[in-house]
Protein backbone atom coordinates (compact mmCIF):
# COMPACT_ATOMS: atom_id res chain seq x y z
CA UNK A 1 0.00 0.00 0.00
CA UNK A 2 1.43 3.38 -0.96
CA UNK A 3 0.19 5.16 2.15
CA UNK A 4 1.52 2.57 4.61
CA UNK A 5 4.25 3.95 6.89
CA UNK A 6 7.68 2.71 5.89
CA UNK A 7 8.94 -0.23 7.92
CA UNK A 8 12.23 0.31 9.69
CA UNK A 9 13.69 -3.17 10.17
CA UNK A 10 15.82 -3.68 13.27
CA UNK A 11 19.54 -4.08 12.76
CA UNK A 12 20.64 -7.64 12.16
CA UNK A 13 21.35 -9.37 15.44
CA UNK A 14 23.86 -12.18 15.08
CA UNK A 15 23.97 -15.38 17.07
CA UNK A 16 20.66 -15.08 18.92
CA UNK A 17 20.43 -18.32 20.93
CA UNK A 18 17.42 -20.45 20.08
CA UNK A 19 16.75 -20.68 23.82
CA UNK A 20 16.34 -16.89 23.97
CA UNK A 21 13.84 -16.94 21.10
CA UNK A 22 11.91 -19.78 22.75
CA UNK A 23 11.91 -17.94 26.09
CA UNK A 24 10.46 -14.79 24.51
CA UNK A 25 7.73 -16.74 22.70
CA UNK A 26 6.88 -18.68 25.87
CA UNK A 27 6.73 -15.47 27.92
CA UNK A 28 4.56 -13.66 25.37
CA UNK A 29 2.16 -16.60 25.03
CA UNK A 30 1.96 -17.05 28.80
CA UNK A 31 1.23 -13.34 29.09
CA UNK A 32 -1.44 -13.71 26.38
CA UNK A 33 -3.68 -16.06 28.34
CA UNK A 34 -3.03 -14.55 31.76
CA UNK A 35 -4.03 -11.20 30.29
CA UNK A 36 -7.08 -12.78 28.62
CA UNK A 37 -8.40 -14.36 31.82
CA UNK A 38 -8.06 -11.11 33.77
CA UNK A 39 -9.53 -8.82 31.18
CA UNK A 40 -13.10 -10.01 31.64
CA UNK A 41 -15.99 -8.79 29.50
CA UNK A 42 -17.29 -12.34 29.48
CA UNK A 43 -19.94 -12.92 26.84
CA UNK A 44 -18.77 -10.21 24.45
CA UNK A 45 -17.08 -10.58 21.09
CA UNK A 46 -13.50 -9.62 21.79
CA UNK A 47 -10.04 -9.79 20.24
CA UNK A 48 -6.62 -8.64 21.41
CA UNK A 49 -3.10 -8.79 20.08
CA UNK A 50 -0.98 -9.97 23.01
CA UNK A 51 2.11 -9.83 20.81
CA UNK A 52 1.55 -6.12 20.20
CA UNK A 53 1.09 -5.42 23.92
CA UNK A 54 4.13 -7.52 24.84
CA UNK A 55 6.36 -5.80 22.27
CA UNK A 56 5.25 -2.34 23.40
CA UNK A 57 6.00 -3.32 26.99
CA UNK A 58 9.44 -4.51 25.87
CA UNK A 59 10.22 -1.01 24.63
CA UNK A 60 9.07 0.46 27.93
CA UNK A 61 11.16 -2.12 29.78
CA UNK A 62 14.23 -0.99 27.85
CA UNK A 63 13.91 2.45 29.43
CA UNK A 64 12.96 1.36 32.94
CA UNK A 65 15.18 0.80 35.95
CA UNK A 66 15.12 -0.58 39.47
CA UNK A 67 11.87 -1.95 40.84
CA UNK A 68 9.90 -0.47 37.95
CA UNK A 69 11.84 -2.68 35.52
CA UNK A 70 11.43 -5.68 37.81
CA UNK A 71 7.65 -5.21 37.87
CA UNK A 72 7.41 -4.82 34.09
CA UNK A 73 9.49 -7.97 33.49
CA UNK A 74 7.37 -9.89 35.99
CA UNK A 75 4.13 -8.73 34.34
CA UNK A 76 5.56 -9.79 30.97
CA UNK A 77 6.41 -13.20 32.49
CA UNK A 78 10.03 -12.84 31.42
CA UNK A 79 12.42 -15.25 33.09
CA UNK A 80 15.44 -13.62 31.43
CA UNK A 81 14.69 -9.94 30.70
CA UNK A 82 18.21 -9.25 29.45
CA UNK A 83 17.74 -11.53 26.42
CA UNK A 84 14.35 -10.26 25.30
CA UNK A 85 15.52 -7.42 23.05
CA UNK A 86 17.89 -9.38 20.82
CA UNK A 87 15.27 -12.13 20.44
CA UNK A 88 12.59 -9.55 19.60
CA UNK A 89 14.83 -7.92 16.99
CA UNK A 90 15.46 -11.27 15.30
CA UNK A 91 11.73 -12.08 15.19
CA UNK A 92 10.85 -8.61 13.91
CA UNK A 93 13.31 -8.90 11.04
CA UNK A 94 11.67 -12.19 10.03
CA UNK A 95 8.11 -10.93 10.39
CA UNK A 96 8.86 -7.79 8.35
CA UNK A 97 10.53 -9.68 5.51
CA UNK A 98 10.29 -7.35 2.46
CA UNK A 99 10.50 -10.29 0.05
CA UNK A 100 7.38 -12.05 1.36
CA UNK A 101 4.51 -12.35 -1.11
CA UNK A 102 2.25 -15.10 0.31
CA UNK A 103 0.61 -12.82 2.89
CA UNK A 104 0.94 -9.39 4.50
CA UNK A 105 2.46 -9.16 7.96
CA UNK A 106 3.95 -6.04 9.45
CA UNK A 107 4.90 -5.45 13.05
CA UNK A 108 6.00 -1.84 13.36
CA UNK A 109 6.61 0.66 16.13
CA UNK A 110 7.07 4.41 16.39
CA UNK A 111 7.99 6.88 19.10
CA UNK A 112 6.26 10.25 19.05
CA UNK A 113 8.15 12.64 21.34
CA UNK A 114 7.85 16.22 22.50
CA UNK A 115 10.06 18.40 20.33
CA UNK A 116 13.08 19.68 22.16
CA UNK A 117 12.66 17.26 25.06
CA UNK A 118 15.93 15.63 26.06
CA UNK A 119 15.44 11.94 25.45
CA UNK A 120 18.50 9.83 26.04
CA UNK A 121 20.36 9.27 22.80
CA UNK A 122 21.17 5.70 23.83
CA UNK A 123 17.49 4.90 24.23
CA UNK A 124 16.53 6.40 20.86
CA UNK A 125 19.32 4.46 19.16
CA UNK A 126 18.28 1.29 20.99
CA UNK A 127 14.64 1.70 19.92
CA UNK A 128 15.66 1.86 16.25
CA UNK A 129 18.29 -0.86 16.45
CA UNK A 130 16.17 -3.48 18.20
CA UNK A 131 12.55 -2.47 17.48
CA UNK A 132 12.76 -0.41 14.28
CA UNK A 133 11.07 2.44 16.18
CA UNK A 134 12.32 5.89 15.11
CA UNK A 135 11.40 9.09 16.91
CA UNK A 136 9.05 11.62 15.32
CA UNK A 137 8.94 14.96 17.11
CA UNK A 138 5.61 16.66 17.75
CA UNK A 139 4.54 19.80 19.60
CA UNK A 140 2.48 18.43 22.48
CA UNK A 141 2.90 21.60 24.55
CA UNK A 142 1.37 24.04 22.10
CA UNK A 143 -0.48 21.77 19.67
CA UNK A 144 -1.75 18.71 21.54
CA UNK A 145 -4.81 18.11 19.32
CA UNK A 146 -2.94 18.33 15.98
CA UNK A 147 -0.34 16.04 17.53
CA UNK A 148 -3.06 13.58 18.52
CA UNK A 149 -4.47 13.76 14.99
CA UNK A 150 -1.03 13.02 13.54
CA UNK A 151 -0.54 9.91 15.73
CA UNK A 152 -4.03 8.64 14.99
CA UNK A 153 -3.39 9.19 11.25
CA UNK A 154 -0.15 7.19 11.45
CA UNK A 155 -1.97 4.33 13.20
CA UNK A 156 -4.77 4.41 10.60
CA UNK A 157 -2.22 4.25 7.77
CA UNK A 158 -0.31 1.41 9.44
CA UNK A 159 -3.52 -0.59 9.94
CA UNK A 160 -5.07 -0.07 6.48
CA UNK A 161 -7.59 2.26 8.15
CA UNK A 162 -8.97 -0.57 10.29
CA UNK A 163 -8.13 1.22 13.54
CA UNK A 164 -9.42 4.75 13.67
CA UNK A 165 -8.90 7.35 16.41
CA UNK A 166 -7.64 5.08 19.20
CA UNK A 167 -6.44 8.15 21.12
CA UNK A 168 -9.54 10.11 22.13
CA UNK A 169 -9.85 13.91 22.18
CA UNK A 170 -8.19 15.53 25.19
CA UNK A 171 -6.00 12.52 25.95
CA UNK A 172 -2.79 14.43 25.13
CA UNK A 173 -1.81 17.75 26.68
CA UNK A 174 1.14 19.97 27.51
CA UNK A 175 2.46 17.38 29.96
CA UNK A 176 2.75 14.66 27.30
CA UNK A 177 6.36 13.82 26.58
CA UNK A 178 6.22 10.55 24.64
CA UNK A 179 3.65 8.34 22.90
CA UNK A 180 4.93 4.85 22.15
CA UNK A 181 2.97 2.89 19.53
CA UNK A 182 3.15 -0.69 18.26
CA UNK A 183 1.02 -2.10 15.44
CA UNK A 184 0.57 -5.70 14.27
CA UNK A 185 -1.17 -6.02 10.90
CA UNK A 186 -1.97 -9.34 9.20
CA UNK A 187 -3.82 -10.04 5.95
CA UNK A 188 -3.81 -13.59 4.66
CA UNK A 189 -5.83 -15.93 2.46
CA UNK A 190 -6.82 -19.40 3.58
CA UNK A 191 -4.65 -22.12 2.06
CA UNK A 192 -8.00 -23.82 1.29
CA UNK A 193 -10.57 -21.03 0.88
CA UNK A 194 -14.27 -21.53 1.47
CA UNK A 195 -16.43 -21.22 -1.63
CA UNK A 196 -19.04 -18.47 -1.30
CA UNK A 197 -21.55 -20.58 -3.25
CA UNK A 198 -21.69 -22.94 -0.26
CA UNK A 199 -22.29 -20.22 2.36
CA UNK A 200 -25.80 -20.42 3.81
CA UNK A 201 -27.81 -18.64 6.48
CA UNK A 202 -27.81 -20.78 9.60
CA UNK A 203 -28.46 -20.59 13.32
CA UNK A 204 -25.74 -19.63 15.76
CA UNK A 205 -26.76 -20.61 19.28
CA UNK A 206 -26.12 -18.04 22.00
CA UNK A 207 -25.08 -18.61 25.60
CA UNK A 208 -28.38 -17.15 26.87
CA UNK A 209 -30.41 -19.85 25.12
CA UNK A 210 -31.36 -17.82 22.05
CA UNK A 211 -29.95 -17.91 18.56
CA UNK A 212 -28.93 -15.55 15.79
CA UNK A 213 -29.04 -16.07 12.01
CA UNK A 214 -25.53 -15.93 10.54
CA UNK A 215 -23.81 -16.61 7.19
CA UNK A 216 -22.23 -20.03 7.74
CA UNK A 217 -19.27 -20.96 5.53
CA UNK A 218 -18.86 -24.66 4.73
CA UNK A 219 -16.21 -26.95 3.31
CA UNK A 220 -14.91 -30.50 3.71
CA UNK A 221 -11.16 -30.74 3.63
CA UNK A 222 -8.07 -32.27 5.21
CA UNK A 223 -6.98 -30.19 8.20
CA UNK A 224 -5.16 -30.63 11.47
CA UNK A 225 -7.80 -31.74 13.99
CA UNK A 226 -8.09 -32.98 17.56
CA UNK A 227 -11.13 -34.10 19.54
CA UNK A 228 -10.53 -33.53 23.23
CA UNK A 229 -12.50 -34.51 26.27
CA UNK A 230 -14.95 -31.63 25.98
CA UNK A 231 -13.87 -29.68 22.92
CA UNK A 232 -12.79 -29.92 19.30
CA UNK A 233 -9.84 -28.11 17.74
CA UNK A 234 -8.98 -27.41 14.14
CA UNK A 235 -6.13 -25.47 12.59
CA UNK A 236 -6.74 -23.59 9.35
CA UNK A 237 -3.49 -22.55 7.63
CA UNK A 238 -3.05 -19.45 5.52
CA UNK A 239 -1.28 -19.37 2.17
CA UNK A 240 2.39 -20.00 2.78
CA UNK A 241 1.63 -22.23 5.78
CA UNK A 242 3.62 -19.93 8.09
CA UNK A 243 0.62 -18.57 9.98
CA UNK A 244 -2.58 -20.35 10.98
CA UNK A 245 -5.83 -19.88 12.85
CA UNK A 246 -6.46 -22.40 15.61
CA UNK A 247 -10.15 -22.64 16.58
CA UNK A 248 -11.23 -24.11 19.92
CA UNK A 249 -14.87 -25.16 20.02
CA UNK A 250 -16.44 -26.36 23.30
CA UNK A 251 -18.83 -29.29 23.00
CA UNK A 252 -21.62 -27.35 24.71
CA UNK A 253 -23.19 -23.99 23.93
CA UNK A 254 -22.31 -22.66 27.40
CA UNK A 255 -18.86 -24.25 27.59
CA UNK A 256 -16.72 -21.28 26.55
CA UNK A 257 -16.24 -19.63 29.98
CA UNK A 258 -14.93 -22.85 31.48
CA UNK A 259 -12.61 -23.34 28.50
CA UNK A 260 -11.23 -19.82 28.83
CA UNK A 261 -10.68 -20.26 32.55
CA UNK A 262 -8.46 -23.33 32.15
CA UNK A 263 -6.69 -22.31 28.97
CA UNK A 264 -2.99 -21.54 29.18
CA UNK A 265 -0.05 -21.39 26.82
CA UNK A 266 1.07 -24.83 27.98
CA UNK A 267 -2.40 -26.31 27.55
CA UNK A 268 -2.68 -24.90 24.04
CA UNK A 269 0.74 -26.35 23.18
CA UNK A 270 -0.41 -29.75 24.44
CA UNK A 271 -3.53 -29.67 22.27
CA UNK A 272 -1.62 -28.44 19.21
CA UNK A 273 0.84 -31.32 19.63
CA UNK A 274 -2.13 -33.73 19.39
CA UNK A 275 -3.45 -32.31 16.10
CA UNK A 276 -3.51 -34.84 13.26
CA UNK A 277 -4.43 -34.60 9.61
CA UNK A 278 -8.10 -35.56 9.36
CA UNK A 279 -10.87 -35.07 6.83
CA UNK A 280 -13.28 -32.64 8.48
CA UNK A 281 -16.57 -31.12 7.48
CA UNK A 282 -16.22 -27.52 8.67
CA UNK A 283 -18.99 -25.05 9.34
CA UNK A 284 -17.63 -21.65 10.38
CA UNK A 285 -19.51 -18.35 10.53
CA UNK A 286 -18.25 -15.23 8.84
CA UNK A 287 -17.49 -12.68 11.52
CA UNK A 288 -16.01 -9.27 12.21
CA UNK A 289 -14.80 -8.00 15.57
CA UNK A 290 -14.53 -4.21 15.55
CA UNK A 291 -15.09 -2.62 18.98
CA UNK A 292 -15.84 1.12 19.01
CA UNK A 293 -13.42 1.98 21.78
CA UNK A 294 -9.89 1.18 22.88
CA UNK A 295 -9.16 -1.10 25.84
CA UNK A 296 -7.66 0.43 28.96
CA UNK A 297 -4.68 -1.81 29.73
CA UNK A 298 -3.70 -0.35 33.08
CA UNK A 299 -6.12 -2.29 35.35
CA UNK A 300 -5.03 -5.63 33.87
CA UNK A 301 -1.35 -4.74 33.98
CA UNK A 302 -1.85 -3.76 37.63
CA UNK A 303 -3.29 -7.22 38.30
CA UNK A 304 -0.28 -8.76 36.58
CA UNK A 305 2.01 -6.90 38.98
CA UNK A 306 2.98 -3.78 37.02
CA UNK A 307 2.23 -0.75 39.20
CA UNK A 308 5.15 1.61 39.69
CA UNK A 309 5.40 2.61 36.03
CA UNK A 310 1.98 4.27 36.33
CA UNK A 311 2.76 6.23 39.51
CA UNK A 312 3.81 9.86 39.44
CA UNK A 313 7.14 10.44 41.26
CA UNK A 314 7.63 6.67 41.74
CA UNK A 315 8.15 5.41 38.19
CA UNK A 316 11.74 4.85 37.13
CA UNK A 317 11.83 5.49 33.39
CA UNK A 318 15.16 7.27 33.58
CA UNK A 319 16.52 5.11 30.78
CA UNK A 320 14.24 7.08 28.41
CA UNK A 321 14.96 10.52 29.84
CA UNK A 322 16.46 11.80 33.08
CA UNK A 323 14.67 15.04 33.85
CA UNK A 324 16.73 17.42 36.01
CA UNK A 325 13.61 18.43 37.92
CA UNK A 326 12.30 15.49 40.05
CA UNK A 327 8.77 16.79 39.53
CA UNK A 328 9.16 16.27 35.78
CA UNK A 329 10.04 12.57 36.06
CA UNK A 330 8.39 10.41 33.45
CA UNK A 331 5.58 7.97 34.17
CA UNK A 332 2.88 6.25 32.10
CA UNK A 333 -0.52 7.87 32.46
CA UNK A 334 -2.40 5.88 29.77
CA UNK A 335 -2.09 2.51 28.06
CA UNK A 336 -4.54 1.68 25.29
CA UNK A 337 -5.16 -1.23 22.93
CA UNK A 338 -7.53 -1.78 20.04
CA UNK A 339 -7.98 -4.80 17.80
CA UNK A 340 -9.88 -5.57 14.59
CA UNK A 341 -10.47 -9.05 13.11
CA UNK A 342 -12.42 -9.97 9.97
CA UNK A 343 -12.92 -13.58 8.82
CA UNK A 344 -14.65 -14.51 5.57
CA UNK A 345 -14.50 -17.11 2.79
CA UNK A 346 -11.16 -15.90 1.42
CA UNK A 347 -9.20 -15.46 4.64
CA UNK A 348 -8.50 -13.17 7.57
CA UNK A 349 -7.57 -9.57 8.27
CA UNK A 350 -6.42 -8.89 11.80
CA UNK A 351 -4.97 -5.74 13.33
CA UNK A 352 -3.85 -4.76 16.80
CA UNK A 353 -2.48 -1.43 18.03
CA UNK A 354 -0.98 -0.68 21.44
CA UNK A 355 -0.32 2.83 22.74
CA UNK A 356 1.56 3.92 25.85
CA UNK A 357 1.37 7.61 26.75
CA UNK A 358 4.24 8.85 28.89
CA UNK A 359 3.99 12.14 30.74
CA UNK A 360 6.15 14.11 33.17
CA UNK A 361 5.13 13.48 36.59
CA UNK A 362 -5.45 -39.71 15.08
CA UNK A 363 -5.32 -41.10 11.32
CA UNK A 364 -7.98 -40.10 8.77
CA UNK A 365 -11.46 -41.53 9.39
CA UNK A 366 -13.64 -43.26 6.79
CA UNK A 367 -16.29 -40.54 7.30
CA UNK A 368 -15.46 -36.85 7.79
CA UNK A 369 -15.39 -35.50 11.30
CA UNK A 370 -17.84 -32.65 11.90
CA UNK A 371 -16.64 -29.31 13.20
CA UNK A 372 -19.72 -27.11 13.39
CA UNK A 373 -18.97 -23.77 15.01
CA UNK A 374 -22.59 -22.85 15.62
CA UNK A 375 -22.05 -21.67 19.20
CA UNK A 376 -19.45 -19.55 21.03
CA UNK A 377 -15.81 -20.38 20.35
CA UNK A 378 -12.27 -19.12 20.81
CA UNK A 379 -9.65 -18.55 18.13
CA UNK A 380 -5.92 -17.93 18.05
CA UNK A 381 -3.83 -16.62 15.14
CA UNK A 382 -0.21 -17.65 15.53
CA UNK A 383 3.11 -17.86 13.79
CA UNK A 384 3.50 -21.61 13.22
CA UNK A 385 7.29 -21.34 12.94
CA UNK A 386 8.08 -19.55 16.20
CA UNK A 387 4.83 -20.39 18.00
CA UNK A 388 4.17 -16.71 18.80
CA UNK A 389 0.50 -15.87 19.30
CA UNK A 390 -0.38 -12.71 17.40
CA UNK A 391 -4.12 -12.58 18.15
CA UNK A 392 -6.61 -14.15 20.57
CA UNK A 393 -10.33 -13.74 20.08
CA UNK A 394 -13.73 -14.83 21.28
CA UNK A 395 -16.85 -15.07 19.12
CA UNK A 396 -20.12 -15.20 21.08
CA UNK A 397 -22.41 -13.73 18.39
CA UNK A 398 -20.97 -13.36 14.89
CA UNK A 399 -21.39 -10.06 13.09
CA UNK A 400 -20.24 -9.71 9.50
Amino acid sequence: MSDTPSIVRPARVDSVPSEAMAELVEASNTFAFEFWRRFGRAGENLAVSPASIHLALSMVLAGAGGKTAEEIARAMRLANPEAVHEAAAALLRDWNDPDRSDYELRVISRLFGEQGFRFKADYLQFAVQYYGAPLEELDFRSRPEPSRARINAWIAEATANRIQNPIPPGALDDLTRLVLVNVVYFLGDWAEPFETIHTRRSRFFLQDGGFAPVPMMTQTTDVLYHRGRDLKIIELPYVGHELAMTILLPDTVDGLPALEERLSAGKLDDWIAKLQHTEVEIDLPRFTIDPPDSIDLIPVLNELGMNLAFRMFEADLTGIAAAPDPEDRLYINAARHKCFVKVDESGTEAVGATIFEVVGASGPLSQPERFRADHPFLFVIRDVRSGMIFFVGRVTEPHS
